[in-house]
């Protein structure tokens, strides 16, 4: 009866035994070096964590890229006399930037003239109340539209505007093909 018993032991024995064998030989991150593949040119060990079970996976390759986008431009142009704003964005010169904002103000007015430009990010322009006949105008940039709409807010309240309100406000930022 005592042999029956170790008997029947054995094959269990063995069975845990070879499961042990198998999870630490396929594993390369508990270091037993025993994981790996054959092919044409001999035995390879297999990269630590390339195994998911019985599926090999390619070790995956993270490559980084500069890549250089050309700045863009914009500009408001403004006419006192008609109260006319016009802006440009998205120019791929300064050059043009301004040009465009001139070319669409004076289709309305005969005295615009540019009164801010961007490079590679946001303008605003807001209007206020002076007094009960004045009225202050402030434009703003930066980087967001966010950041030139509060530079725009302050810089007119800056000047003694009151009610300040943003009356423009575009982007001129690169943007990958």
């Amino acid at each position: 009866m005592k042999l029956l018993n170790n008997l029947l032991k054995f094959p269990i024995l063995c069975t845990l035994l070879t499961i042990s064998n198998f999870s630490i030989a396929c594993n390369p991150g508990q270091g037993s070096g025993q994981c790996g593949y054959y092919d044409n040119s001999g035995y390879h060990n297999a990269p630590i964590g390339s195994y998911s079970g019985n599926n090999y996976k390619q070790p995956t390759q993270i490559i980084n890229r500069i890549i250089h986008l050309p700045s863009k431009f914009g500009a408001i142009a403004s006419s006192q006399s008609e109260s006319i704003i016009y802006p440009s964005s998205n120019m791929n010169s300064s050059t043009a930037a301004i040009n465009e904002a001139l070319r669409g103000c004076g289709r309305y007015a005969s005295d615009c003239e540019i009164v801010a430009q961007v490079e590679n990010g946001c303008l605003a322009l807001a209007y206020g109340k002076f007094d009960n006949i004045h009225y202050v105008s402030s434009t703003g940039g930066g980087s967001t539209k966010d950041e030139a709409r509060k530079n725009a807010i302050n810089a007119c309240h800056k000047f003694g505007g009151a009610g300040c309100k943003i009356i423009e406000l575009s982007c001129s930022i690169p943007t990958p093909p």
